[in-house]
């Protein structure tokens, strides 16, 4: 298990603020290929959403502000969770969903290029994807420095199988914002557990 004290976590936060800044700055025009990353995304994420269900184990927490506020506590009877190997062999993709406070649900959608397969893994660059299911809005992080995972374990759930139970936590140091708006989302720390089929087909 992975653990900060405060002043680490500040030194860590302030770094990727830093980066996240040099990075705008070095791509004035980030924004024009935002909207293919989500389409992209969003075809992903209908092939995870396809058999989406979660096991007894999984639950995701977490607090949204901003054009959303949201105090998420989804546990395994109202949660969908599911994952998937990312194209290429880079890393991975995992999708939560579950009931927002209004009459749609809500999807977060964790890409993390260097996952690899049984191990936990810290301070992994994570591109996040907030959906508000059937609305048109998607929220993104965009910056490749703004959000990271760290993941406490990776258990198999069965020999041959694959399929491995998932924890960590995410954290990011920027708002996500809305595509076509100038609204955006501030996300807490999100702590989950889900599942990640490595064999299945991407």
């Amino acid at each position: 298990m992975f653990s900060y004290d405060n002043k680490e976590r500040q030194k860590l936060h302030e770094s990727r603020k830093k980066h996240v800044l040099r990075w705008r700055k070095a791509n004035p025009v980030w924004f024009i290929s935002w909207g293919l990353v989500l389409s992209l995304q969003a075809h992903s994420a209908d092939v995870l959403a396809e058999n989406e269900s979660c096991p007894s184990f999984g639950q995701v927490s977490v607090e949204l502000y901003g054009a959303m506020n949201e105090t998420i506590n989804w546990s395994a009877a109202e949660l969908g969770c599911t994952g998937m190997p990312r194209p290429n062999n880079e890393g991975a993709r995992l999708r939560f969903s579950g009931p927002g406070n209004g009459t749609h649900r809500l999807a977060i959608i964790l890409g993390i290029p260097d996952l690899e397969i049984g191990v936990p893994g810290k301070e992994l660059e994570t591109n996040v994807t907030l959906i508000e299911e059937n609305t048109g809005r998607f929220f993104n992080s965009a910056d490749p420095y703004a959000c990271w995972t760290d993941i406490k374990q990776q258990h198999l759930e069965a020999q041959d199988s694959g399929v491995y139970q998932i924890q960590g936590k995410l954290y990011c140091v920027t708002a996500l914002a809305e595509l076509n708006s100038s609204a955006s989302v501030t996300i807490g720390t999100m702590e989950f557990s889900g599942v990640l089929n490595w064999e299945q087909p991407h």
